[in-house]
C-alpha cells in the first residue's frame, strides 16, 4: 500500500518550507523524496515550487486562481492475472508496473462558493513511461501529447 509522510515548515506567511517521502513497494525505486518551497512573492503572486507538481499561481481575486507549472505523475500498479497470456508475453501476468509521466501546462480554478470548485486545464505531456521492471519489459513514449482536464470539485 503506498504512503506518503511529510511536513512543512511556516518560516513566515508568505513562505513555508514542505518536505515529505512518497513509499510504494512495487515501484523500481520504492522510497522517493519530495518537498520544495511556497514563496508568496507579492499580493497576487505565488510560486508554489513543490514536487509533484511545482507551479506559479497568480490570483487576481479571491475566486479565481491561473496557474502554469508541471505535474509529475509516479505510480505503480499491479496487473490482472492473464494480463500477459491476453498479450502474447505469459511474464506479465500478474506483474506489477511502475508508471511515469511529465505534464507541463496551464489552467485555471474557479471557486463558485466556499465548497465547489470548476478547473480547467491543458498543455503537453512530453514523457511518459510504463516499466514492468521486474520482467524487464519496457513502453516508452517518444513523442508528446497533448492533454486537457475539466474538473468539479465539490467538499461538505
Amino acid at each position: 500500500m503506498p504512503f506518503l509522510i511529510g511536513g512543512t515548515y511556516i518560516y513566515s506567511s508568505t513562505l513555508q518550507f514542505i518536505f515529505g517521502i512518497g513509499v510504494d513497494a512495487l515501484r523500481q525505486t520504492p522510497v522517493l523524496p519530495g518537498g520544495g518551497v511556497r514563496w508568496k512573492f507579492a499580493p497576487e503572486w505565488t510560486l508554489n515550487a513543490v514536487v509533484p507538481t511545482p507551479r506559479l499561481e497568480y490570483e487576481p481575486n479571491s475566486n479565481l486562481l491561473i496557474f502554469a507549472g508541471a505535474d509529475v505523475r509516479l505510480s505503480s500498479y499491479r496487473v490482472e492475472k492473464d494480463f500477459g497470456t491476453l498479450r502474447g508475453d505469459p511474464s506479465l501476468n500478474h506483474a506489477s508496473i511502475s508508471y511515469e509521466e511529465l505534464r507541463l501546462g496551464g489552467g485555471l480554478e474557479w471557486k463558485l462558493s466556499t465548497a465547489v470548485k470548476l478547473s480547467f486545464e491543458g498543455g503537453y505531456i512530453p514523457y511518459r513511461n510504463f516499466d514492468f521492471h521486474r520482467t524487464q519489459v519496457r513502453y516508452h513514449q517518444d513523442g508528446g501529447a497533448p492533454y486537457a482536464r475539466i474538473g468539479l470539485h465539490a467538499a461538505f
